[in-house]
């Protein structure tokens, strides 16, 4: 779906590209086959290429990103922490972490994994400080009975996207992206065609 969303404003907008799937992206076999569909539509060689490291989608792989990626983040070894439920092995169950601070990588890095870390806070301000915290800001949250405070948080909060009272809301007419460390440019909708092309200004006097 990634995928899809990156390679079609490129290609509409006459660009070859060259896709090259996480070697832990369990479905690199689609985007293979999203390639051959292409192929068969009439899509000239060498316009989309995509590569498969070698190990891609294995066990090994996914085992490799567990024990290295996303239990060194929900290890419950430092102070104030406490694993509240979870497991290890290569499917790992569902896993909430409470007393999580701010300064901890398992707050401020992205843990691909079903990790949800808890940091509590007494006053809006703090929960906007919080929120602000990290070096991403692709998507946030915000759960109140209080519309005026939506309204401020979707203000203050730095992120592309903000949901509020709801969970994964998303339609194709909108741009997704976001800021600082979430990358660059937006997938979905019309604004997913503005960092394939380049603009000129031109001024002439008669």
């Amino acid at each position: 779906m990634i995928g899809a969303w990156k390679l079609a404003p490129a290609l509409a907008m006459g660009k070859s590209v060259v896709l090259k799937p996480a070697k832990t992206a369990s479905l690199s076999l689609s985007l293979l086959r999203l390639a051959e569909i292409c192929a068969d539509c009439g899509l000239p060689d060498g316009v989309l290429n995509v590569v498969t490291g070698p190990g891609a989608a294995t066990g090994a792989a996914l085992a490799e990103h567990m024990d290295v990626d996303v239990l060194v983040f929900t290890g419950s070894g430092a102070t104030g922490r406490r694993l509240l439920t979870g497991s290890g092995g290569t499917y790992m169950a569902p896993t909430v972490v409470t007393g999580v601070t701010e300064r901890t990588g398992l707050f401020q890095q992205e843990v691909f994994g079903p990790v949800l870390a808890v940091t509590g806070f007494e006053t809006e301000a703090e929960a906007l400080l919080l929120a602000n915290a990290p070096d991403y800001g692709l998507a946030a949250r915000v759960w109140t009975q209080d519309l005026s405070r939506a309204h401020r948080c979707v203000a203050a909060i730095r992120a592309g996207v903000v949901h509020v009272n709801t969970y994964g809301g998303a339609d194709n007419t909108v741009p997704l992206g976001g800021v600082g460390q979430s990358g660059n440019g937006h997938d979905k909708s019309l604004h997913a065609l503005e960092k394939y092309r380049d603009l000129k200004v031109a001024w002439m006097q008669m």
